[in-house]
């Protein structure tokens, strides 16, 4: 039988507090497992101390209520905290691991008080520094690993659009096929005839190739085309020998050069990293984007798209492009963001053309195609294969070794694609993207979804505070209200401390007195009735009782019923997006209405019409 919680008083406001960290302990006999949970609860009182949990009313009493303070943002509150005061060095916890100990112990406390009723509705988890290696592997890079990351990948991707463009001979070199063995100079510099010619180094320190002669034959002999090394090219085979014993092989030759006689993964890779920085797909659907990915015209926008498939959000989406040029921070750029995209998937199309005939029937159809390495012992070119979840890795392990690629901890980098994504949100975030801009471009079904990336990314704090403050206005009129009903104005004389004022889903304390945003829009005059009701439900005025809960859900019903519809509305339907998280937090059960109240409300609902909703909208305000 769950036993009750004892009562705070002034003396003891913590007692409750105090209770249920204690009743968690008690489950443990381990001294290290007792004494995280104690440096926990000693930090959250410290946590309380500094912030009082950002709730006025707990600064006036401090007598501390479990089902009060630890609502869904209770663990985030500390988070916020813990990053706007650096509350690791500040407060002496010094590693990593210390506050990840403090944060499971919270977040486990605050389980176990869900699990048992003492608190009505689960609180949502944080993610913490961290403080081992496994948790760097769907994390964002740091500024410094992707910078680190771009350096090594940059070339390699300049390297890959190259091979576009033309090849201008030189003009360099005499013919290698010559039979003789004298030698001039050219610079200072020795240099003969023949298949294999050295040079000194300027810092003489040894020689290296001279392939003036091999272009001479590259440029005149093979049309300055970039021949694989097969059995119909044997009539070249001296060249490639000669590549070989000087160059370490024919691919390296072709590189100096600025060439490739295959599209494998060296050349397509880079730009599968590329693309997915771009567009923070997840990998999933970044690799099985089709040919006809990319289309010009969205047939009602008319603006650029892309159209992609994510199995665990209702298949098929739609990226639009522009969205990525939709932050203020872009304004200026010569070269928008969602140009640079479109350029991208042009340019691997035009590189993969070739291999697209090659390929198996069921591959043919995707961006991403390869050729596998030569079979020198077979003499003909490898396989052409989409480009899978195993190549890709492959190449990424690679590039790591290779160029001994680390990580901030100083150990070899997690360099995967899934980390793209969370890098890319973290990006569009502190640019001042709009979060639902950014809901959009991740592809995200449930907005609970993008909060959560947010929340990780340690981004929430702006998008998050906005949406408590609207919670705690409500519930603050709401009991304002409670304490002294007012009738509803029927005249427009009506004096706002005496009446309230009724609107198409909720109450209005004093129409007369509308936010600053209102104040400023150029059809607003002083004096006038607010009538911006889209922005209600954010107004400092709004009155929500019992009475206007069906009203309210049958408005949130005409919202669900136009987002099916959102390419059709896609500036308004941003705002009905913000609406609808509201609306969420409202009607959530026992966060500002009984379940009673609103189970009511819901059968209401069923039969209530809500006729304004096109009214509703006044587009003067969509973007406020």
């Amino acid at each position: 039988m769950r036993e009750h919680l004892p009562s705070p008083t002034k003396d003891d406001p913590h007692r409750q507090l105090d209770w249920i960290f204690q009743d968690k302990i008690s489950l443990y006999a381990n001294k290290d497992t007792r004494r995280n949970y104690s440096t926990a609860l000693t930090f959250y009182k410290r946590f309380l101390k500094h912030t009082h949990n950002y709730n006025p009313l707990l600064k006036k009493d401090p007598r501390f209520y479990l089902k009060r303070e630890w609502d869904a943002f209770a663990l985030h509150k500390v988070k916020q905290w813990m990053d706007a005061t650096n509350t690791m060095g500040a407060e002496g916890y010094l590693t990593s691991h210390s506050i990840t100990g403090i944060i499971s112990a919270l977040r486990q406390t605050m389980e176990h008080a869900y699990e048992h009723s003492y608190i009505k509705k689960p609180v949502i988890n944080v993610i913490g520094p961290a403080s081992v290696r496994e948790t760097t592997s769907r994390t964002a890079y740091s500024t410094e690993e992707y910078e680190r990351i771009f350096k090594i990948v940059g070339p390699l991707i300049q390297f890959s659009k190259g091979l576009l463009q033309p090849y201008i001979p030189t003009g360099l070199g005499c013919d290698p096929r010559a039979r003789t063995s004298s030698t001039g100079l050219r610079d200072g510099k020795p240099i003969g005839v023949g298949w294999d010619c050295w040079m000194t180094t300027k810092d003489e320190l040894g020689l290296v190739p001279q392939d003036d002669n091999l272009r001479w034959y590259f440029e005149n002999k093979m049309n300055s085309v970039p021949l694989p090394a097969t059995r119909e090219n044997l009539i070249h085979q001296d060249f490639f020998r000669a590549a070989k014993r000087n160059y370490e092989g024919l691919r390296k030759l072709y590189r100096k050069w600025g060439l490739s006689s295959t599209m494998n993964t060296e050349v397509i890779m880079p730009l599968v990293v590329e693309l997915i920085a771009e567009t923070g797909l997840n990998v999933e659907s970044l690799l099985s984007l089709k040919r006809d990915c990319f289309k010009e015209k969205h047939p009602l926008t008319g603006l650029p798209y892309l159209e992609y498939t994510k199995p665990r959000s209702r298949g098929r989406k739609e990226l639009h492009l522009s969205l990525f040029d939709s932050c203020r921070n872009q304004i200026g750029l010569k070269q928008g963001q969602s140009r640079v995209i479109s350029n991208s998937i042009k340019t691997i199309l035009k590189l993969t053309e070739r291999l697209v005939p090659e390929a198996a029937e069921n591959d043919r159809k995707y961006l991403f195609l390869s050729q596998r390495k030569l079979r020198t012992s077979e003499g003909k070119p490898g396989r052409v294969e989409r480009v899978s979840l195993r190549i890709a890795h492959n190449w990424l392990e690679k590039i790591v070794r290779s160029h001994d690629l680390r990580g901030d901890d100083g150990m070899p980098l997690v360099f995967n694609l899934s980390r793209f994504r969370p890098t890319k949100i973290t990006e569009m975030v502190s640019q001042g993207y709009d979060f639902f801009d950014v809901m959009a471009i991740a592809g995200h079904a449930s907005i609970n979804t993008t909060l959560s990336y947010i929340d990780k990314l340690r981004w929430a704090g702006d998008f998050q505070r906005n949406i408590q403050k609207a919670l705690s206005n409500i519930k603050e009129n709401k009991q304002q209200y409670e304490q002294r009903p007012l009738p509803i104005a029927i005249t427009r004389t009506a004096h706002p401390n005496d009446f309230i004022f009724k609107g198409p889903v909720c109450h209005c304390k004093n129409p007369y007195d509308p936010p600053e945003v209102i104040r400023k829009q150029s059809t607003y005059h002083q004096g006038d009735a607010c009538s911006y009701w889209n922005m209600c439900l954010q107004c400092d005025n709004v009155l929500i009782t019992e009475m206007n809960l069906p009203k309210l859900m049958a408005f949130r019903h005409e919202i669900d019923r136009s987002l099916t519809n959102l390419s059709e509305i896609p500036v308004v339907g941003e705002l009905y997006k913000k609406m609808r998280m509201i609306l969420d937090a409202v009607l959530t059960p026992d966060e500002v209405f009984s379940r009673v109240s609103l189970d009511w409300a819901a059968e209401v609902a069923r039969t209530t019409e809500f006729e304004v909703l096109d009214t509703f909208i006044s587009r003067s305000t969509v973007n406020k």
